[in-house]
């Protein structure tokens, strides 16, 4: 997940947290829903331009997305 996503999620919890007046744990899986609604439409969109230029390499790098995703969930459990 890079910088931007993080802080548009925090972006996200804080505004509603501001505006709405909710507690950040009601919010917080709304905004990680979002990002991994945002994540899965990305590598659905070049996994599907991938096919339109084939001599390119533009598919996303699926084991390395996974090994970021454990090590994030692992990193999760640490803290």
């Amino acid at each position: 997940m890079t910088y931007a996503y993080k802080s548009r999620t925090f972006l996200i919890q804080r505004n509603f947290k501001l505006f709405f007046s909710l507690p950040v744990y009601t919010v917080a899986g709304t905004a990680l829903m979002g990002t991994f609604i945002t994540s899965v439409a990305g590598v659905s969109f070049y996994q599907a331009i991938a096919l339109l230029y084939p001599h390119m390499s533009v598919t996303p790098d699926l084991l390395l997305g996974l090994l970021f995703g454990l090590s994030g969930m692992a990193g999760m459990s640490l803290v």
